[in-house]
């Protein structure tokens, strides 16, 4: 096919695409269709939180290249699945043979539940992920309160950052706790959750989650099935994360380095001594 033959057929694709856009759009108008809110050019907003089921669909990303999380966002339990990116189970693998047992697999860290299990009836839902900012947010109304969550990772305090507010004081109210991916010890020092454990090749992780509350009160609650921070009456929370393994781009120490234990307890020290904004 001769170029301006190409260019002639992608010009009336060109244009058949447009007239069917502009069709559908006609079509959903006049159907009293719901408009967009106000929103950036790049920014992703829906109705409904992310099913369980399709975290990779649905859910919304934050990261800084190292740390990431998926956030779900459900008025009644919260789920923010968090991964770090040297949590892998392969050994050396010095030959790169990717179809080797030992070239192993990236692993998902684990999930962060908050749950607030008087948010069942929640109207006015968004949800929504601003890659310009690289925020997520979510927000809602529940007993006739409004409700906004706003979540980030911070490149250089090297942490996750989750803000709960409301527009009415004391109304947070619910509990948090840790599911660990690889069935880590997780124990609670104040306001503090920690999982730590390793994987089969050896590599040791861990994860901490800080959390700050204005207003209300945050106490420890173990039962048989899991250890929780009870939060309650509280005005907003902000819930700080970090993550780290032991694992070193050394080849002569075998790729393993110091317990990650004494780094993650600095960096999640030092950004829990920063005001939100800033920290943003």
């Amino acid at each position: 096919i001769e170029q301006w033959d190409f260019e002639s057929v992608l010009m009336e694709k060109t244009y058949q695409t447009l007239i069917i856009a502009g069709l559908t759009l006609l079509t959903l108008v006049l159907a009293g269709a719901q408009t967009a809110p106000s929103a950036g050019p790049l920014t992703l907003w829906y109705q409904q939180p992310a099913a369980d089921a399709k975290p990779m669909n649905e859910a919304l990303p934050i990261g800084n290249g190292r740390l990431g999380a998926l956030v779900f966002g459900s008025p009644q339990r919260e789920r923010l699945s968090l991964n770090e990116d040297s949590l892998w189970t392969g050994d050396n693998n010095p030959r790169g043979d990717y179809r080797s047992k030992g070239m192993g697999a990236y692993q998902v860290l684990g999930n962060v539940f908050v749950d607030l299990p008087t948010h069942a009836q929640a109207a006015d839902y968004r949800r929504e992920l601003n890659i310009g900012d690289a925020l997520a947010q979510v927000s809602y109304t529940a007993n006739s309160v409004k409700f906004r969550r706003e979540y980030f990772c911070s490149q250089p305090a090297q942490v996750m950052a989750a803000r709960f507010t409301a527009d009415k004081p004391a109304a947070c109210t619910g509990s948090i706790e840790l599911a660990d991916a690889h069935a880590a010890k997780i124990t609670a020092d104040g306001n503090r959750l920690t999982a730590s454990g390793s994987l089969e090749n050896g590599l040791k992780f861990e994860w901490q989650l800080l959390v700050l509350n204005q207003g209300g009160s945050v106490a420890v609650t173990t039962d048989t099935n899991a250890t929780r921070l009870v939060f309650k009456d509280c005005d907003s929370l902000t819930l700080l994360a970090v993550a780290g393994t032991d694992y070193a781009f050394d080849h002569a120490k075998a790729y393993r380095g110091e317990d990650p234990h004494a780094r993650l307890t600095a960096q999640l020290d030092a950004a829990s001594k920063q005001e939100y904004p800033a920290l943003k």
